[in-house]
């Protein structure tokens, strides 16, 4: 119980020694502004492709293949990227970390030796993870399905109990990659229970919230049709006569360029005619346009994506910008907090000072 409560002191320690070293974020706000930049590269590719598809009739296989492969492999280069700049930071800011902790003053000198020392390390640690879970991933399903979903929580949990110390091993210690996993599995066995403790208020306030503000709108969509449907007793009748899938074609000339609140029936006007539900949805719509309830002057749908899509960049930049430089305040505090308990190891390390002297 005394260890359990060596909680609260470690993370005391670690918002004072965050207090007093503001130059720990310098690395943070540098990964911070790549970031952002990258989202905002991913959000131009998103757009350029989106124009090349709709001059082409959202052809996949034609000419757009090359495109199509251009842009994925883009994709693939930019998280690449992102992710050799996230070692490179968190390489030399846990030897940031681990020079604040045991005393010293940290500058910029310390980060590039921390990336010169470990940056490879830590390449290697990410590497060795994830294909470890490569058999692991079927341990863990076979584990959730006969534990009825809780396995899947569990699981990589434990996981993340003996290799959490892994890095930390490997900057504190200035031991070897495998060196370093056996140090981090012998510590969490050895302070097993107030160790998971501790993890667990770290990955509870660490973790992204959860916003009750965003629903299910498929489901939302799908219960409002249910209801016309049921309302209008037209269920059986769409049971006998279903309507077939839609073959989707744009084209300058297509009506969809002209009112998109009719281009779902205007495409069925040579398809299906007799359908009664499909009738019913045709007449209404086309009532409301007449009576001047669907907006006629939209222009080119395309112009409008083009819209929404900026719009969507725009949201999505700010939006990574803002989330990391609040992630930023809670991976700075978390990481000096874990250098400190790895250092004083619940109380262990104090012990053993006082044989000593």
């Amino acid at each position: 119980m005394n260890r359990i409560l060596m909680i609260f002191d470690y993370f005391k320690e670690a918002f004072e020694l965050n207090i007093g070293n503001k130059i720990l974020y310098k690395p943070q706000i540098f990964f911070v502004i790549i970031k952002t930049a990258f989202v905002l590269a991913c959000g131009i590719l998103l757009m350029v492709l989106y124009r090349k598809l709709t001059e082409s009739g959202f052809d996949f296989f034609g000419s757009n293949a090359v495109n199509m492969l251009a842009a994925l492999m883009f994709l693939l280069i930019i998280i690449a990227a992102l992710w050799i700049v996230s070692k490179f930071v968190e390489a030399g800011l846990y030897n940031m970390y681990s020079k604040v902790v045991h005393g010293g003053t940290a500058g910029m000198n310390d980060f590039w030796d921390g990336v010169r020392n470990n940056f490879f390390k830590f390449i290697a640690v990410d590497i060795i993870t994830m294909l470890a879970w490569i058999p692991l991933g079927f341990v863990l399903i076979f584990i959730g399905i006969i534990t009825l979903g809780a396995g899947f929580i569990l699981v990589p949990f434990l996981v993340s109990v003996f290799l959490a110390m892994w890095k930390i091993s490997i900057t504190a210690d200035g031991c070897g990659v495998f060196q370093s996993l056996r140090n981090s599995i012998n510590f969490a066995v050895r302070f097993f229970v107030p160790y998971t403790v501790f993890l667990i208020i770290v990955f509870a306030l660490s973790s992204p919230l959860s916003s009750p503000g965003f629903g299910n709108n498929a489901s939302d969509v799908g219960d409002s049709i249910g209801e016309y449907m049921e309302k209008n007793n037209k269920i059986e009748d769409y049971q006998q006569n279903p309507i077939p899938d839609m073959d989707w074609q744009f084209s300058p000339d297509s009506r969809l360029n002209q009112n998109p609140g009719l281009c779902f029936v205007s495409s069925y006007d040579t398809i299906y005619p007799e359908n009664e539900i499909y009738t019913d949805w045709k007449t209404e719509l086309e009532g409301m346009e007449e009576n001047n309830l669907l907006p006629k002057s939209l222009g080119p749908l395309h112009e409008w994506v083009d819209i929404v899509l900026v719009c969507g960049i725009g949201v999505a930049t700010i939006g990574t910008a803002l989330s990391s430089l609040i992630k930023m305040l809670f991976d700075v505090f978390f990481g000096l907090s874990m250098f400190v308990v790895y250092r004083n190891r619940f109380g262990e390390a104090e012990q053993q000072s006082e044989v000593v002297s």
